[in-house]
């Protein structure tokens, strides 16, 4: 490549393993939300073993290892909803979307998204299901479509919570696009009854390779370069009377997920 003697080269990671080290995620404490393409939930244990629905990786500091359960259409979701009710001419804005969801009250009047626009990992791994809102009916207007679309996702990231031992956590770092939004993780802190923590940078992944870097160019050691440089920019606690309220609302989301995929079984070509 043309790299001049004495250049240092550090070896990269996963994406998700470098969202780890953005977000500071260094003990079982910890849990992490990626609200990014994709989304999905990581836990950091000191063991690696086979759990069913998760991917298991070793965390880039010896000896951890870190659970990982995804779903597939996170904020590509709020994207193409976004993309749905704008113009040609103007896109609307993501704070503008947060500003009509905030109109809407928790649950949408009733009405329920499912995010399989892309097929579904956790916890169907079926290619074949397909995105759907339910219990439509003319009160319905444009705010509701955008707030079920985050509430879907956050339930999608529920069942993804479900499949993962979250005990011992004490919070979950937030990171990807989504965590711009001023709602949305408002939203997830309520649904998952846990404190949500936004990070300083949102793109933890560039962050945390970056980090990286930095320990390779100055043989300090990674944990050390985390614990002086990741920084906390906003804790958002969770409302107990909305995750109530939130708790009865998944599970009909849940109860209508599996007449879904009864739904889209057999394969797309048939």
């Amino acid at each position: 490549m043309g790299l001049s003697p004495g250049t240092c080269v550090a070896i990269g990671f996963l994406d998700s393993a470098a969202e780890l080290v953005g977000v500071g995620a260094l003990d079982e404490t910890v849990g992490v939300v990626r609200l990014g393409s994709a989304g999905g939930v990581m836990v950091i244990k000191r063991n690696g073993r086979y759990r069913k629905n998760c991917l298991a990786y070793p965390h880039p500091i010896k000896p951890l290892w870190y659970y990982q359960a995804s779903t597939n259409a996170c904020t590509t979701s709020l994207l193409w909803v976004r993309n749905l009710f704008s113009s040609s001419s103007k896109k609307l804005s993501y704070a503008r979307i947060d500003s009509l969801s905030q109109r809407v009250s928790p649950g949408c009047d009733g009405l329920l998204f499912h995010p399989y626009l892309l097929g579904e990992r956790v916890p169907h791994w079926n290619p074949n299901l397909r995105g759907s809102f339910t219990g439509l009916t003319l009160d319905h207007g444009k705010a509701h479509f955008f707030r079920a679309v985050q509430e879907g996702v956050a339930f999608s990231l529920r069942d993804c919570l479900s499949e993962i031992d979250w005990e011992g956590v004490a919070e979950a770092r937030i990171c990807g696009g989504g965590a711009k939004s001023r709602l949305w993780p408002k939203i997830i802190a309520d649904v998952f009854g846990l404190p949500v923590v936004k990070m300083q940078y949102n793109d933890a992944s560039t962050y945390g390779a970056a980090l990286l870097a930095i320990s390779a160019v100055s043989g300090k050691g990674l944990s050390e370069i985390v614990h002086t440089t990741v920084r906390k920019k906003k804790r958002i606690e969770p409302d107990i009377e909305t995750h109530n309220a939130y708790n009865a609302y998944y599970e009909r989301y849940r109860k209508t997920s599996e007449t879904l995929v009864n739904q889209y079984s057999y394969s797309h070509a048939e």
